[in-house]
């Protein structure tokens, strides 16, 4: 990812509950390129009102998940480790502007992530 663009290809920022990106409340601050100081973004932390929304959230896709077999788990955890697989430079990418990480880094940190994936379909 080119840092001289940083700002406009960093996401936009907020809560993702129940399916919806959901902007959070409170005020703004700069998300910032910590190698740099580059501002790359805007964000709002998540109000109380957006922490309740993802817990009841959760606990319903929780109840979803746990009737699901082992078999139907496993697939969708596969299919997530695929996703990141082909998404990872651009993860990557993300990462080195979050953290300031070096790429090289970045991607081997992203290949972990696909990886306990799909550890975890295994695992069922």
């Amino acid at each position: 990812m080119n840092r001289a663009h940083s700002e406009s290809a960093y996401p936009h920022l907020g809560q993702y509950i129940n399916g919806n990106l959901i902007a959070g409340s409170g005020e703004i601050f700069d998300v910032q390129d910590p190698s740099t100081g580059a501002k790359l973004g805007r964000c709002a932390p998540a109000s109380a009102q957006n922490v309740d929304a993802a817990l009841i959230a959760a606990k319903s896709g929780f109840e979803i998940w746990r009737k699901m077999s082992a078999h139907e788990r496993g697939n969708i955890l596969k299919r997530v480790a695929d996703v990141v697989r082909a998404d990872k430079d651009r993860l990557a990418g993300l990462v080195t502007l979050e953290v300031g990480r070096p790429l090289s880094e970045a991607q081997v940190e992203v290949g972990h992530a696909a990886a306990m994936f799909e550890w975890a379909a295994e695992e069922g």
